[in-house]
């Protein structure tokens, strides 16, 4: 894989992953440099969190993986319970899609924001709230730090989770879904925090989302997933003015033209093509829906991305 060892904070070296008997990811590699922010998008089912949950070291116990990954020069793969605890807690944050994965229901929101600053050394009530202002509970913030997660809306218990997430101060921070709950106006505003976040500290960004309109607002570079397969990726700019890959070139007709201001990806399956492509891994894997498929697509599968930018196809538009 090409890149600088000197710059890179998150490495993915031909990461596969197969659970049970599906392979959902397929020789998957990315770099990250500190600072970098990173838009995974693609539809449901494609790869998307299950990227992001290998990046914790937390696979599924029926999945097995193979390639490598490096989070801050610990290779998480090898990592045992412990020493992956360790990371975790100082290296990494998660922003997660059920923000219920990590409020816990029996302590009030005070503490639960406090026990992330505490290790920092700042003082954790006044953090606390300047953290709730942030999230838009603006004076609303004593009365929230004194309630449990049940009496808290879904949008605001989001907006709680992005507060510890952002609080721990990670040099990674995942973001699965991160405004899915939130009305448009709230949306905006929490990819605003979160981009402020990563400017001011060089933290790393790991987006993972439908929303077109938040990887071009908050990331710099943007990778595109297609059932477990990297099928393009650079920068945010380029893949979104000028694809190459058909299935990319789909993703953002969809958004620009057939949708207008919609900002959710849609499937971007086209007919079927002439020849019939077996499930076997020889072929590409868009090859039954691409416009530009032809025999090789079928007989041949394209080289997997192995360099910071690139695209899976071999007829790149």
């Amino acid at each position: 894989m090409v890149k600088d060892l000197l710059s890179s904070f998150l490495e993915v070296q031909d990461l596969s992953v197969e659970i049970g008997n599906v392979q959902v990811l397929r020789h998957i590699s990315f770099d990250l440099g500190k600072g970098a922010r990173l838009g995974v998008i693609g539809e449901s089912g494609s790869g998307k969190s299950i990227t992001a949950r290998a990046l914790f070291g937390d696979l599924p116990p029926n999945s097995t993986s193979t390639g490598k990954i490096r989070v801050g020069g610990n290779s998480v793969l090898d990592l045992d319970k412990g020493d992956l605890d360790t990371m975790r807690r100082t290296l990494l944050s998660l922003i997660p899609q059920n923000p219920g994965m990590t409020l816990d229901p029996s302590m009030k929101i005070q503490r639960q924001i406090s026990e992330v600053l505490t290790p920092s050394g700042v003082d954790a009530a006044d953090r606390a709230l300047a953290l709730l202002t942030q999230m838009g509970f603006d004076g609303d913030e004593t009365e929230i730090m004194q309630r449990y997660p049940h009496q808290l809306s879904g949008g605001q218990r989001q907006r709680i989770a992005i507060a510890i997430a952002i609080g721990s101060n990670p040099e990674l921070l995942v973001a699965d879904e991160p405004t899915s709950s939130l009305d448009s106006l709230l949306a905006r505003d929490m990819i605003e925090v979160i981009k402020a976040y990563a400017i001011s500290t060089s933290s790393t960004v790991l987006l993972i989302t439908h929303n077109l309109e938040e990887v071009s607002n908050l990331c710099t570079d943007v990778a595109v997933l297609y059932r477990g397969n990297l099928v393009e990726i650079g920068p945010v700019d380029r893949i979104f003015d000028h694809p190459q890959h058909p299935y990319t070139d789909a993703l953002v007709k969809s958004y620009k033209e057939l949708y207008g201001s919609r900002r959710y990806l849609e499937r971007a399956e086209r007919s079927t093509n002439d020849y019939v492509a077996t499930a076997h891994s020889s072929s590409c894997p868009y090859y039954t829906s691409c416009p530009k498929a032809a025999k090789r697509c079928l007989s041949e599968a394209p080289t997997p991305i192995s360099t910071k930018t690139g695209v899976m196809c071999h007829f790149p538009l």
